[in-house]
């Protein structure tokens, strides 16, 4: 689970968090919602490193599906800012076969449980 000072960036908003892509209006995410998360993301969903202070190693909001509108519990995770930014919105499979993900052993074998499941789900 992020750490007090991670949770504050994750917080930003008051007591929501929020997400939004260039020229989006920005969409809050539920207190319960966030909550789950960051007690089911302890560290990054993809990489599995620990979150830091650092742009690169903080933890950031990820939309699994890269629909930002779809801000529940089975489309939000935790990812450091790293995975986050490589990722951009490319399927998840798709960047699976990207130099980054090739250099950090992130694979379908290596990822968190909730993206195995959304991608036995959705990219098959």
């Amino acid at each position: 689970m992020p750490d007090d000072k991670q949770k504050i960036k994750l917080l930003r908003n008051g007591k929501r968090g929020y997400c939004q892509c260039k020229g989006e209006k920005r969409i809050s995410i539920l207190d319960s919602v966030m909550k789950a998360v960051m007690a089911r993301d302890s560290v990054c969903v993809y990489c599995k490193n620990s979150f830091g202070d650092t742009r690169c190693n903080m933890a950031t909001w990820e939309h699994i599906s890269g629909i930002v509108k779809d801000i529940g519990i089975n489309n939000i995770a935790l990812c450091c800012g790293s995975c986050n930014y490589s990722r951009g919105n490319q399927l998840i499979s798709f960047w699976f076969k990207k130099d980054y993900c090739i250099s950090k052993n992130i694979n379908e074998k290596t990822v968190a449980d909730i993206i195995v499941k959304y991608l036995e789900n959705n990219e098959k």
